[in-house]
């Protein structure tokens, strides 16, 4: 069960807490666990969204600073003080660098289990309840994988007073990249599966507040509909993984740092064939749901008002992302050789060599970065 704005469930063993000012039930929270020496980390970028304060002192965090420098940060918190649990209130990056120093913390000094508490503070945190964690190291070329136990949250909180303040462009990304999750996760759904069930809400969620969300600054409802549909996705995920697409989005941002947002907005489209395919009971279910003639245009219906707006500020092609300060193109077509290689042997997606090699990877990220539609043998 999920109910939101309530207290809710557990699926897979977290806790969740979805309501308007969640935050503010933090303490009663902790203590209903027995849990008196919680460090609280936040992002310092976002210390002025909360302007009722926080129950707690916390140490402020900047997230963009190096992965390194920031994990071992929170690893020197973690050993001055007597904790007996970790709050973070950061972006997805900032929540993978903070479990990450958490798993090197226990194993390194045989901690006892300290509980992790989670409040995204972005629409795209989709894997906050992922007890995995996918590294790249920029130095050695390759990806380390962390999966624990002790790296899925105890507790999600879901609050929309944190979603950091960005333009209405990035928002607009923010809510297609979702849409884009779902349908990536549904290309290995069973049709009316619980996770099924979840992506149906979470699509469903963004039709009707997605624009509102991501145009209307001050419309505080939507924006904690669109976080719903953000933790949606991930508790899919945290079933189903996620698919080549989701792969190929997340490793790419990871070697050339663009947003996933926006990588997620060129990828879809230009994915979209290869996504279909395979699971045509249950696309066609939701195209059913939505009154669409097909699943494609269930996609249009979904994503044309949000980004119809900002369509002129976003490029279509990987080819025109490029750096206004320096004119340099942020993907370049070693990313992508590098990324399909990383891709080709991500240990978590649904790839046969006899199905997909890795030379149809770079094929499929080289159609998206000239902003070619893919040939159909290639699909």
């Amino acid at each position: 069960m999920i109910h939101e704005r309530n207290f809710t469930i557990t699926k897979g063993g977290i806790a969740s807490v979805v309501s308007f000012g969640a935050i503010d039930y933090l303490q009663g929270l902790l203590s209903s666990a027995n849990l008196a020496h919680p460090l609280l980390l936040l992002d310092s970028h976002i210390l002025h969204l909360l302007q009722k304060g926080l129950p707690f002192t916390p140490a402020l965090i900047d997230f963009n600073e190096q992965s390194e420098k920031v994990e071992n940060e929170i690893e020197t918190l973690l050993s001055k003080k007597k904790v007996d649990s970790l709050i973070i209130i950061c972006n997805q990056n900032g929540i993978d660098y903070a479990k990450i120093a958490l798993y090197n913390f226990t194993k390194k000094i045989k901690h006892p289990h300290i509980p992790l508490i989670v409040i995204p503070t972005s629409y795209t945190a989709v894997n906050s309840a992922s007890d995995e964690v996918f590294f790249y190291n920029r130095d050695s070329h390759t990806i380390t994988h962390y999966s624990d136990p002790l790296l899925q949250p105890h507790m999600i909180i879901i609050d929309e007073r944190v979603v950091s303040n960005s333009s209405a462009k990035e928002k607009a990304l923010s809510v297609v990249a979702i849409i884009g999750g779902l349908i990536d996760a549904l290309h290995h759904t069973p049709y009316a599966s619980s996770e099924y069930f979840m992506a149906l809400e979470g699509l469903s969620l963004c039709k009707e507040y997605g624009y509102q969300a991501a145009h209307s600054p001050h419309d505080s409802e939507s924006r904690q509909k669109i976080l719903f549909a953000s933790y949606l996705l991930s508790l899919v995920r945290l079933q189903k993984k996620g698919g080549i697409l989701e792969a190929m989005v997340d490793i790419l941002h990871k070697v050339s740092g663009v947003s996933y947002p926006l990588l997620m907005n060129i990828l879809l489209p230009s994915m979209l064939d290869v996504v279909l395919k395979g699971n045509k009971e249950c696309f066609d279910a939701i195209a059913t749901h939505f009154n669409s003639s097909s699943f494609i245009e269930t996609i249009q219906t979904l994503t044309n008002p949000i980004l119809e707006s900002v369509a002129p500020q976003i490029p279509h092609r990987l080819y025109d992302i490029i750096d206004n300060d320096s004119n340099r193109h942020l993907v370049t077509l070693s990313d992508i050789e590098e990324a399909s290689r990383l891709v080709f042997h991500h240990g978590h997606i649904s790839i046969h060599p006899s199905i997909i090699d890795e030379q149809d990877i770079i094929r499929y990220f080289e159609a998206a970065f000239w902003g070619y539609s893919l040939p159909k043998e290639w699909v």
